[in-house]
């Protein structure tokens, strides 16, 4: 069972730097992708900052009292964040107000363009970020709610990420959801297998790798 000193409550604003480091310490396939980056800050631009700022987002937090921060982010904080499930109850208007509100700086700040300090990496996440995917029609009139899920090796395959996703199961139940989709690294086994045990499902669709999970089949 996991230790009593780890908890869930919503995301905050306070959270940023945390969700940043753990999208970086997580980005590759669950561990961590620090090595491929000369710009760390970049996964969680992409991935988790903009799901705590935006509308129509919503998130929880894992924290942990007892845990050691790597890197220490918040050195003076007791409760140190270890895993996050951020999403959009609508990922159409998340995308729209991302294209608005969120996008146009980071063009201006990472410019496109060839650069002997940037790793290949670096250059792929900037290719996102002039050019990021939406989500494929067929997928949000399903499923509009979307979310993103990661957890600090220290705390993987302890239950933790059953217990976020059911956080973020009844919040959407309360306000009349009855599905939520995740998109996937092909390459990620792992995510692969956690997803179906909860009782997600391959969605056939372009673009990407999606899963879908209907809340009734959901298995905590």
């Amino acid at each position: 069972m996991p230790p009593a000193s780890a908890t869930i409550r919503p995301a905050m604003p306070s959270d940023n730097d945390d969700l940043s480091r753990i999208c970086l310490l997580t980005g590759d396939a669950g561990s961590s992708a620090e090595a491929s980056y000369s710009i760390p800050e970049l996964l969680g631009l992409i991935y988790a900052l903009p799901y705590n700022r935006l509308e129509t987002t919503f998130g929880f937090v894992l924290v942990d009292t007892h845990a050691p921060w790597p890197d220490s982010v918040n050195a003076n904080d007791t409760q140190h964040v270890v895993g996050y499930i951020l999403g959009t109850t609508d990922s159409k208007k998340f995308d729209e107000a991302a294209e608005r509100e969120w996008w146009p700086a980071l063009r201006e700040k990472y410019t496109k363009g060839k650069s002997s300090s940037r790793t290949r990496a670096d250059e792929r996440c900037i290719s996102i970020i002039h050019a990021p995917s939406t989500t494929p029609e067929d997928i949000s009139r399903r499923f509009p709610a979307y979310i993103h899920i990661d957890i600090l090796p220290s705390h993987q395959r302890k239950s933790y990420g059953s217990k976020l996703m059911a956080s973020a199961v009844a919040f959407l139940q309360i306000r009349g959801h009855t599905g939520l989709f995740v998109g996937l690294d092909p390459a990620n086994e792992s995510a692969k297998k956690f997803y179906g045990r909860l009782g997600f499902e391959r969605i056939e669709a372009e673009g990407g790798e999606w899963w879908g999970l209907d809340f009734d089949k959901f298995r905590r």
